[in-house]
């Protein structure tokens, strides 16, 4: 028999304010890396924060939608933008 409760179940979030894309806790702190290194990519951030691609992709993203790096311009690492987090 089929049970109806799975197909209807959504797991609880940890932070109903935040959504999941928006929130990353090593954000700040891959914010600060590129900060200091003048330059960011993907590669970059997965290396020194030793995380995933996809994570990593994301943070970066962000970064690039809050005016903190420039756009991707091929294999070059992205220009830093801004000096410090908005707030």
């Amino acid at each position: 028999a089929y049970d109806e409760s799975i197909a209807e179940y959504e797991p609880e979030t940890a932070d109903e304010d935040r959504p999941e894309e928006d929130f990353d806790e090593k954000y700040d702190e891959a914010v600060e890396l590129v900060t200091d290194l003048g330059q960011a990519s993907i590669s970059l951030v997965q290396r020194y924060m030793k995380i995933g691609y996809n994570r990593a992709a994301r943070i970066i993203e962000r970064m690039e939608a809050e005016g903190i790096v420039g756009p991707s311009d091929g294999a070059k690492p992205r220009k830093v933008l801004s000096q410090k987090l908005p707030r």
